[in-house]
């Protein structure tokens, strides 16, 4: 990509390093199917709205299973150096 499109298209530029912003929320997604923080905000208008807790993957481990195979067919596991064995990113 040319220094043109990187600079109109900045989020398409390769990722040398997974940012810090990111890491939590990558291996929780990848060690649990998901991530679990859900800001206050969004905790406080789902009790005025009456709807209930998120149902979420991390309590349905087949849907965990099927996450952590699509990340590992994809090759996301290997470019964020997730360790399995860990279950943590390893830089």
């Amino acid at each position: 990509m040319s220094e043109d499109q990187d600079n109109l298209y900045p989020l398409r530029k390769k990722m040398l390093k997974l940012p810090a912003a990111y890491k939590g929320a990558i291996e929780e997604i990848l060690r649990e199917g998901m991530n679990r923080e859900l800001p206050g905000f969004f905790e406080d208008e789902r009790e005025n709205l009456d709807i209930g807790e998120v149902k979420t993957a991390w309590r349905n481990e087949e849907a965990q299973r099927q996450i952590q195979e699509l990340a590992k067919t994809l090759g996301i596991d290997e470019k964020v150096a997730f360790d399995w064995s860990k279950k943590k990113i390893k830089y």
